[in-house]
């Protein structure tokens, strides 16, 4: 029998998850939740869609668990709040480890995470809960990623990195190894991080150019 699974949220993040879970596990989306304020509809996806503040009337902490279907608005603060208020009522919030991820097995990773294809974790690494960890992400061995944090596509950690919570990486960011990266720190797409960062700290690229009085086919 597969394990039977409430998503969090209800927007096309939400659903990309289910179609992960059913994709790539034998797990079972049985419904959506969000919050009652935000509760407009009762179906989401053709499947039920529930205020998670009556959640535990209908599904048993006992019987169903909990994965998180939100992103990384507000650098990940809504993600927390609502594992927080998931936590409080009892469920077990689980990871999603997308099956061609390599994971080292004497690394450390914690619960509520989103972990999608080609993603490798190197020996020695820690990774807290709540983080949602784009296709292609290379973290690297020795690193500490603590919670709620979103590292997009492509995003390279050198060694002995350190990321606070409630970060935001761009696609294609690459850190220097031996740094760290401070709490709600904001690293814009293809950027170079090659010294420690402070908190609310943002750091983006120089951006690109267009060579005037030139055309592609003068080039190539």
């Amino acid at each position: 029998m597969s394990k039977k699974i409430i998503i969090i949220g209800n927007n096309e993040y939400s659903r990309l998850i289910r179609n992960y879970i059913e994709v790539d596990t034998d797990l079972e989306v049985i419904a959506y939740s969000v919050e009652k304020d935000y509760l407009q509809v009762e179906f989401f996806d053709d499947l039920p869609l529930i205020a998670l503040e009556e959640l535990t009337k209908s599904y048993s902490v006992n019987e169903y668990d909990v994965m998180l279907g939100v992103g990384y608005n507000k650098m990940n603060t809504i993600r927390e709040k609502l594992y927080m208020k998931i936590k409080n009522y009892g469920y077990t919030v689980i990871n999603f480890i997308h099956s061609s991820a390599v994971i080292a097995p004497n690394s450390v990773i914690g619960e509520g995470n989103i972990i999608m294809e080609n993603v490798v974790v190197a020996p020695y690494s820690t990774i807290g809960s709540g983080n949602i960890i784009w296709c292609s992400v290379n973290i690297s061995h020795n690193n500490e990623v603590g919670n709620f944090n979103s590292l997009s596509v492509g995003t390279s950690l050198s060694g002995f990195v350190e990321i606070g919570n409630n970060c935001f990486m761009g696609n294609n960011c690459t850190v220097k190894n031996h740094l760290k990266i401070a709490n709600y720190s904001l690293i814009g797409a293809s950027s170079y991080v090659s010294v420690s960062t402070e908190e609310y700290q943002v750091i983006v690229p120089q951006k690109s150019i267009v060579l005037p009085g030139k055309i592609s086919t003068d080039l190539i």
